[in-house]
C-alpha cells in the first residue's frame, strides 16, 4: 500500500530528531519515486531533514512545524520543479 498524506515518511525518528511526514499525497508518491531512482541520496535527504531541516535539501519542498518538531513534505520528485524555471 502506498503512503498517504499525514503518514510518517519512515519509522519514528531517534530521540532529539525531527518527525518527517507527508503533507500531500503527491509528495508521498514523489518520495516513493525518489526512492526508486536515487535511494542513497533520498536516505541522506531524510537524515538531513531529521537532524536539521533548516539546512535545505534538493528536489524536496517542505514546511516546518517548530512546535511539534515535524517536517511536512509538500513536494518531492526526481524531476526539477517547473515553478523554478525562468
Amino acid at each position: 500500500m502506498s503512503p498517504r498524506r499525514g503518514e510518517r515518511v519512515t519509522v519514528p525518528p531517534p530521540a532529539g530528531q525531527w518527525e518527517v511526514r507527508f503533507g500531500t499525497s503527491t509528495a508521498a508518491a514523489g518520495w516513493e519515486e525518489l526512492c526508486r531512482h536515487a535511494l542513497p541520496n533520498t536516505r541522506r535527504c531524510l537524515e538531513t531533514l531529521r537532524a536539521d531541516p533548516r539546512s535545505g535539501v534538493g528536489r524536496i519542498r517542505y514546511v516546518i512545524d517548530d512546535k511539534d518538531r515535524t517536517v511536512w513534505l509538500i513536494y518531492a520528485s526526481p524531476r526539477h520543479p517547473k515553478d523554478t524555471d525562468r
